[in-house]
């Protein structure tokens, strides 16, 4: 049967069960074809009370008749988060290892065909040869704090010899810690001291979590004496960058005014290559905000780097890293601390467990304090190198631990495979979408899908294949192209490409593509700029909604719903940045109209913004307390034929830290998104028409 056929059957299913009114199926047969979210599906009471009944390990249930634990069929939609593993036997006569942890434990990009849990067992298994261990996989992507803890308990039945926990990415991010019987408690933190004391008092939250969960799985293992490890990630500091912000809300009078004068003047100085000075300044920035704000840690690491400075460079950007706990309004990748790096470490020592520093592994392996793309795909998920570096020092514990016996690491390397062509491939084509969607620079974005392309050309087709697809606005199964690559692609390929939510432009992804396949000799570029005028061109469609997340994200981080969704107090758009960036697609360069609804963001009347097109400035917009409708005609001349940048410059608000931050804190109390950056600028309708400009009414309803 073809992938279109069974689409059919599916969508035919989907209907039917509508008809028939039959709502249990129903949302499994949703979460199959990808139309809900299936990434944490809430399971039914009855579901929940069999899970906590002592028959299950993550996804697989005992079946009693023939002993071992089986995938159960009812939670197919949580597969693909675990080990492609049918089953799992009650017992064995070999030695066990428990593998738990999250996504990098799974080896994302690469899993299932190539991951940390084989590379283990070949590590272990050449070291051992007939008394080698059987190593259980029970990664799971996404997992949580309570999920590692849950699955360590259940996985207590199967009498493993040694444990290993290779986890500490998502705790950061998780914030389900916070309960309404601490709301108190952060908002008093906030007003004794600010953005900082409310950080403190998160971070002294997520450490009294962090110290639970390693106590109660050093209190489960420690009743049958079975070893624990505890597996240390690192962060990928030489090439992730967070999201621009500008300062939170600052205690003192004119801070975040004097803090914004500041970072001009250090990015001035910072391009005219003076690092001693834009340091001066971006030090005067650290004692306002107190290195809660990543893009200070960011500037100071590059005069740190420009001045040859290598260890206060890791500090900066571990200072940048680390900033993220305190931003409730923003997506931030996973990641691992200085504070839940040394939590971890502290406490294995304390409960006499192992401990494998991946920062200390990689940093022997390469000669460098920090690593880079030579070790991770994105922000934490690692290369064939770093699984394969990761799981020799694993494997040297496991064999300190549980054997009695040593090996050196170069040794253990050797019996570590490496992926086939293929899989090298396929990971790092996903680890290039993976980057452009959190934003990341196009020379990252760039080189992983050379590396792609130089493992396997036939990803090239593929690449052309991903074009179409982002530059439909119809879900990836409804693809007629793309639902053929069932037939063909590889399983870490196939779930990416049809769980991939984020849809937008993709200037900076697809842009890529096309670079790096005319690097090749074939012509993409030419086959993107017609996919994008014949899907988006304003002069076909007749208008375009600016304020349309397709047209105005580029990120995860950046997305915003203007119906109400996430990161939303009104349904209007925010400009959280001094320029608010926006595009549409011109078919030729003839006069087009823009028409903008906007106000200011503190409420006052007498400035202006600026609109620019590509870079030249169009008009400026007279901005009020009350939404004012501007309708703007752009000459020809500013037009470009495909893709036209639309910005709107800021003028800059009232920055009032006192009352904010008072805000802030009501807003703590009654349990509301707590937004703690100021905005620069509010719009409430955005569009580019095809037509010329026309009267509107001056001023939008209410």
């Amino acid at each position: 049967m073809s992938s279109n056929d069974a689409m059919k059957q599916l969508s035919d299913e989907i209907a039917a069960q509508v008809y028939r009114d039959q709502r249990g199926d129903f949302a499994r047969l949703l979460s199959f074809a990808n139309l809900i979210d299936s990434a944490a599906p809430a399971p039914a009471p009855a579901a929940k009370a069999e899970a906590d009944a002592g028959d299950r390990i993550g996804v697989w249930k005992l079946d009693p008749a023939s002993g071992a634990f089986a995938r159960d069929v009812a939670a197919t939609a949580d597969w693909a988060y675990w080990a492609q593993v049918q089953s799992i036997a009650a017992s064995s006569p070999r030695k066990r290892v428990l593998f738990l942890g999250e996504s990098v434990a799974r080896g994302m990009f690469y899993d299932p065909g190539y991951t940390p849990a084989q590379v283990l067992e070949q590590v272990l298994a050449g070291a051992l040869r007939e008394r080698a261990p059987e190593v259980i996989d029970l990664a799971r992507t996404n997992a949580s704090m309570a999920t590692l803890r849950r699955i360590a308990a259940q996985a207590e039945r199967l009498a493993p010899d040694q444990v290993v926990v290779f986890a500490g990415n998502n705790w950061a991010g998780n914030r389900s810690y916070l309960g309404e019987e601490r709301a108190y408690a952060l908002a008093t933190a906030l007003r004794e001291n600010g953005i900082n004391g409310l950080r403190q008092r998160l971070e002294t939250i997520l450490a009294a979590e962090i110290d639970k969960l390693i106590d109660d799985v050093a209190a489960l293992y420690a009743q049958r004496g079975v070893p624990v490890c505890w597996v240390l990630p690192e962060f990928n500091l030489e090439d992730w960058r967070d999201p621009k912000v500008y300062a939170h809300w600052l205690q003192g009078q004119d801070a975040n005014d004097t803090w914004l004068a500041l970072l001009a003047s250090a990015e001035t100085l910072l391009a005219q290559g003076d690092f001693a000075g834009a340091r001066e300044a971006g030090e005067a920035m650290l004692a306002l905000d107190r290195g809660d704000c990543a893009t200070t840690a960011y500037l100071l690491a590059s005069c740190s780097e420009g001045l040859g400075d290598h260890a206060q460079r890791r500090h900066y950007l571990e200072m940048a890293r680390d900033a993220s706990i305190v931003d409730f309004t923003r997506s931030y990748s996973p990641r691992i601390t200085a504070l839940i790096r040394e939590l971890i470490a502290r406490k294995a020592a304390q409960h006499g467990h192992a401990a494998v520093d991946l920062q200390q592994v990689f940093a022997a392996a390469t000669g460098r304090a920090i690593a880079g793309k030579e070790i991770f795909l994105d922000y934490c998920h690692m290369t064939s190198q770093g699984i394969r570096l990761a799981m020799a020092a694993v494997g040297r514990q496991v064999l300190q631990q549980s054997f009695g016996q040593d090996a050196e690491p170069a040794a253990l390397l050797e019996h570590a495979a490496w992926p086939s062509d293929a899989d090298e491939s396929d990971a790092h084509l996903l680890a290039a979408i993976h980057n452009a969607h959190w934003g990341q620079a196009y020379d990252v974005v760039l080189h992983y899908c050379g590396r792609a392309a130089d493992k396997s050309p036939a990803i090239l087709e593929l690449m052309g294949i991903i074009v179409e697809i982002q530059n439909e606005r119809l879900p990836v199964w409804m693809n007629a192209r793309a639902t053929e690559l069932l037939e063909t692609v590889s399983p870490q390929i196939k779930r990416y490409l049809f769980s991939m939510e984020f849809k937008c432009l993709d200037r900076l992804l697809l842009d890529a593509f096309a670079e790096c396949c005319a690097q090749r000799g074939v012509d993409l570029a030419s086959r993107l700029s017609a996919l994008r005028l014949q899907g988006h061109c304003v002069d076909k469609l007749g208008s375009v909604d600016l304020l349309d997340p397709y047209y105005h994200s580029t990120s995860f981080s950046n997305q915003q719903f203007i119906d109400g969704g996430v990161n939303q107090h009104h349904d209007f758009f925010k400009g959280y940045e001094p320029v608010s960036q926006f595009c549409f697609i011109s078919d030729d360069n003839r006069e087009r109209t823009l028409s903008i609804t906007l106000k200011s963001a503190d409420g006052a009347s007498g400035e202006h913004a600026e609109l620019r097109v590509n870079g030249a400035p169009c008009q400026r917009l007279a901005l009020t307390g009350q939404w004012r409708t501007h309708e703007v005609a752009v000459p020809a001349s500013l037009l470009n034929k495909g893709v036209n940048e639309v910005a709107v410059v800021w003028a800059k608000p009232a920055l009032d830290g006192a009352a904010e931050l008072a805000r802030i804190g009501r807003d703590i109390r009654q349990h509301a998104m707590a937004e703690i950056y100021p905005v620069f600028g509010h719009i409430y309708a955005f569009e580019a028409r095809k037509d010329a400009a026309g009267r509107k009414p001056e001023f939008a309803p209410a």
